[in-house]
């Protein structure tokens, strides 16, 4: 096999076009490569900034969220301390079950007053049971105001009375 000179250089020539035509798409299949790698590094970068961002976002709202949280706690314990206060007050202004009983007395003891100026032909009788009127009233305001049984109210009532009645 003779192979002739144009033979050997149209082969030359092949084999360089070859060699020619692999590097320019070695070339341009890198230069791929790299343009998607820069395209995909670029997108993960835009998600991590996302994310940053999100993260920040969150960590201020949380932030926020347990600032207003504290206020929050801050005014509710606030208006429980003025309620208790409040309470308190009402407590040392409201009759108690002694006072109830004590009015229960004052009504019997001035029943029985005004049973006796009654017996004395005196002005003082309608007074009396007046004053012993608003006695009960109070008591029995006290009792409604305060559930109880109905005999505890029963014997409270009679018990005060017929005390005084013997008296």
């Amino acid at each position: 096999m003779n192979f002739t000179t144009i033979q050997i250089i149209a082969l030359l020539g092949s084999l360089a076009s070859l060699a020619l035509l692999f590097g320019i798409g070695y070339h341009e299949g890198r230069r791929a490569a790299r343009n998607d790698l820069a395209q995909a590094s670029k997108a993960h970068e835009e998600l991590i900034e996302n994310l940053r961002h999100q993260r920040d976002r969150a960590v201020h709202e949380h932030t926020l969220s347990r600032l207003n949280a504290a206020q929050a706690l801050e005014a509710i314990t606030s208006e429980l301390d003025e309620a208790r206060r409040q309470i308190a007050l009402l407590e040392r202004q409201a009759l108690t079950d002694a006072d109830a009983h004590a009015l229960a007395e004052i009504t019997g003891q001035l029943n029985l007053a005004a049973t006796t100026y009654q017996a004395m032909h005196s002005n003082q009788a309608t007074h009396a049971r007046r004053l012993a009127h608003a006695a009960s009233t109070l008591a029995e305001r006290y009792w409604t105001a305060a559930p109880r049984s109905t005999w505890e109210r029963v014997d409270a009532t009679l018990g005060s009375q017929s005390a005084a009645m013997s008296a």
